[in-house]
């Protein structure tokens, strides 16, 4: 008797295991109005959609300018992981405490600053999760892009040697280049249409390196890095 007792037992609690996958997921005691996202199941989708974003930047590379900016970018995503980008940015510049310190002992340091850049990314959209807080659940995404670059520079060659009311004055120097480019950003979404993003982008790029004394300035190709963060909002059609 003991035997069989165990043995139904043991039935019992298979049964229990193999339940189905549908009773998982099933919330019918719920009230008819509440929905119930898991997160396999995306609530918001990007495959097949359109989307436009601003966003306003810092540049956090740089010892003797400050430089903020503004960029438009706009793309589409042909599957959910991923899609295709295409940005213009500007940024406006202007000379830090740093850059102050050191003409007053007497030399003007080199900067070379981007005053507008425009590219394109693959992007890659491996992450999608969502963040319970509270009683209010936000879904994101978490992006990845890589791409190519057009950049136009300026700097202040013309400005080396001795400090002076001529040289302290002469205009920047402008010069393009064409560099790789890279960025993660982070959607937050508010509505199907709209969402909020955070976004950290990098450019690498050659271009002149210069530096001069009493007034000679000499000039050679190097590698510059320069990285923006910036916050903004995307509208997704």
């Amino acid at each position: 008797m003991m035997k069989w007792a165990v043995v139904l037992l043991i039935a019992l609690q298979a049964t229990t295991v193999l339940s189905s996958e549908r009773s998982v997921y099933d919330f019918g005691w719920l009230d008819a109005d509440k929905e119930i996202y898991v997160l396999q199941n995306r609530k918001f989708r990007k495959k097949s959609r359109v989307f436009i974003g601003l966003t306003g930047t810092k540049t956090t590379s740089g010892a003797f300018v400050k430089s903020f900016g503004g960029m438009l970018n706009g793309g589409f995503f042909f599957t959910e992981n991923w899609g295709l980008e295409l940005f213009y940015g500007f940024k406006s510049k202007s000379i830090n405490d740093t850059f102050s310190s050191v003409e007053d002992a007497g030399v003007i340091p080199f900067y070379k600053s981007i005053e507008s850049m425009f590219g394109g990314q693959l992007l890659w959209s491996p992450f999608y999760a969502k963040l319970n807080t509270f009683n209010t659940i936000i879904y994101y995404d978490w992006i990845f892009g890589a791409g190519f670059t057009s950049l136009n520079l300026k700097d202040n060659r013309v400005a080396f040697g001795p400090t002076s009311n001529s040289n302290r004055n002469a205009e920047d120097v402008e010069e393009q280049a064409t560099g790789l480019t890279w960025s993660t950003a982070m959607r937050f979404y508010l509505t199907k249409m709209i969402s909020l993003k955070i976004r950290f982008q990098g450019y690498h790029f050659q271009a002149e390196d210069a530096q001069g004394n009493g007034g000679t300035v000499q000039t050679e190709k190097l590698w510059f890095h320069q990285y923006d963060l910036g916050a903004g909002i995307n509208f997704t059609f």
